[in-house]
């Protein structure tokens, strides 16, 4: 346990992520079980973890807690996320899009952020297309699941689900292709801005036990692992060094946090309320929900690691 505890927090997270994959495949946790894991990871961490955000906010603008600053930054936060709920309402399918392209850059740059995290254009690009192959090949792998959900959200109609099931049945084709693609690309950059090569392969090997963990885990219980656990559990870390609060408690966090969490739960709560149905609408609903929080988080999250103003 002690040699657990000194390992840096990606390994930590991986070795819960490994005891998540021997319990399913050796026991094979039920669906109540999943769900109950998946929920508590999105209430206690997934949605806390961009209710800083507006801390980040100022902090990005060197502003103190005025009113005006913050009626500006609610104005603009609220503002994005209301933006994104209209488009929702009048075109499901472009929503869904959207909400892949931002969670692919979102998801690439926390997960490359030990790699490449000035802020370059370049850097951009690389972290999108890193994010895009994890989440098009993890739905892929997925997509008896995935098509499930995604059939449930309000108005929408999924008309290539044909040409997508055809596709799963090569998955491993696609991944091998995409793998040696996005390989290929690093191996480039790398070499050209003359990396040593110890530093980013050993940077990149966690991050292939991470797809291994997910990829061979239920819909549920991979993306509860991967966005709550990893994702999410990087980001507070990340976030709570740019706030210079390392030493603080999580009771601290949780103070600080607890306004903007609750109207994200009563967001989320009034949307479950209006689209009410099965599990697997209400799962669409939540989906959409993130999405909607995701629109403004990222811009707050992509200030500070550039080290530019939010907004």
């Amino acid at each position: 346990m002690f040699a657990v505890a000194k390992l840096p927090l990606r390994l930590k997270i991986l070795c819960l992520g490994t005891l998540l994959l021997l319990a399913e495949k050796s026991f094979g946790l039920s669906d109540t079980v999943q769900l109950v894991f998946f929920a508590f990871g999105i209430v206690l961490i997934g949605i806390p973890h961009g209710s800083l955000d507006h801390f980040l906010y100022l902090k990005s603008r060197g502003e103190e807690s005025q009113w005006r600053s913050m009626f500006r930054f609610l104005f603009f936060y609220l503002g994005y996320g209301l933006l994104y709920a209209v488009l929702w309402y009048l075109n499901p399918a472009l929503s869904i899009l959207l909400f892949i392209l931002i969670s692919a850059y979102h998801f690439g740059e926390m997960d490359l952020f030990e790699l490449m995290n000035e802020g370059q254009f370049i850097h951009k690009i690389i972290s999108t297309c890193f994010g895009l192959i994890f989440l098009g090949n993890y739905l892929l792998f997925h997509w008896p699941e995935a098509k499930v959900i995604l059939s449930s959200f309000p108005g929408f109609e999924l008309r290539i689900s044909d040409h997508i099931t055809t596709v799963y049945e090569q998955r491993f084709v696609w991944l091998t292709i995409s793998l040696c693609f996005i390989g290929g690309f690093f191996l480039f950059y790398f070499i050209k801005n003359q990396r040593r090569n110890s530093s980013w392969v050993g940077q990149l090997l966690p991050l292939i036990l991470l797809w291994l963990i997910v990829f061979n885990l239920p819909l549920l219980l991979g993306f509860g692992f991967y966005f709550s656990c990893w994702h999410a559990g990087l980001s507070i870390t990340e976030i709570r060094k740019s706030l210079g609060w390392e030493h603080q408690s999580w009771l601290f966090l949780f103070k600080k946090s607890l306004p903007t969490n609750l109207a994200a739960f009563i967001m989320i709560a009034s949307l479950l309320f209006f689209f009410y149905g099965d599990l697997n609408r209400i799962l669409a609903i939540l989906f959409m929900s993130i999405a909607i929080l995701t629109a403004p988080h990222v811009q707050v999250i992509s200030a500070i690691f550039s080290g530019k103003k939010a907004f």
